[in-house]
Parts: C-alpha cells; sequence; structure tokens
C-alpha cells in the first residue's frame, strides 16, 4: 500500500488556461483532465446564490469559479447563463462584475502516471 500527503499554499492563480505548478499532482491523484473556467461577466444576480452571466458560462455542476475573494462551486445549471451556487457570495454580485478563473479538477476511473520529478 502506498500512501502520501500534501500540504500546499494555493496562491493566487495567474494563468489562467494554464494549470498551476501542482496541477499534475491533482490531476494524477484524481484521474480526470483539468477544466478551465476564464471568467465571465455577470448581468444579473438576484441573489447571492444565483448568478446569470452576460454569455454562455460553460461551467458544468461541481466546478469552481472565483468571485469578489471567494471560491464557489457550481450546484446546478437552470440554463446556458445561469448557475446556482453551493454557497451564497460574500457580496451579491452587481451587473457588469467580473467573475474570475478557476481549474477545477474531476475525479475519473483511471488515474494517470505521474513523475514526481516533474
Amino acid at each position: 500500500m502506498t500512501s502520501f500527503e500534501l500540504t500546499t499554499l494555493l496562491m493566487e492563480w495567474t494563468s489562467p488556461g494554464q494549470e498551476p505548478a501542482y496541477g499534475p499532482l491533482f490531476q494524477s491523484a484524481l484521474g480526470g483532465s483539468p477544466r478551465f473556467f476564464a471568467g465571465a461577466t455577470v448581468e444579473s444576480a438576484p441573489d447571492a446564490g444565483n448568478i446569470t452571466f452576460t454569455s454562455d458560462h460553460n461551467l458544468v455542476a461541481d466546478q469552481a469559479f472565483t468571485y469578489g475573494g471567494d471560491l464557489r462551486f457550481v450546484r446546478s445549471i437552470p440554463d446556458t447563463r445561469s448557475v446556482i451556487i453551493n454557497a451564497p457570495l460574500s457580496r451579491t454580485p452587481s451587473a457588469g462584475d467580473q467573475a474570475g478563473p478557476a481549474v477545477t479538477y474531476f475525479p475519473a476511473t483511471m488515474p494517470p502516471s505521474v513523475r514526481f520529478l516533474d
């Protein structure tokens, strides 16, 4: 049996669309390919748990995004431009605000191989 423990500080991520340096480790542990969210402009938010974007968001359930220093996950998707999130945001977004980028790692049936020297 093999086990390992990882401690890391998840710092502000400055390269949307690119995996962070520790990304291959998360991918090897979970198996799924990373799914990126580049960000989107808010059209409306009737409350801090429901958001409608100005264009199609291309998010999937359980995918992450950021807003105002909060990290939230999509709970459900009523339509191609709206999401319901897992917990209310600290501040309800206003029209024109930006939801920020995130990378999400999902589990898969078979994890890929990994080299720890990478």
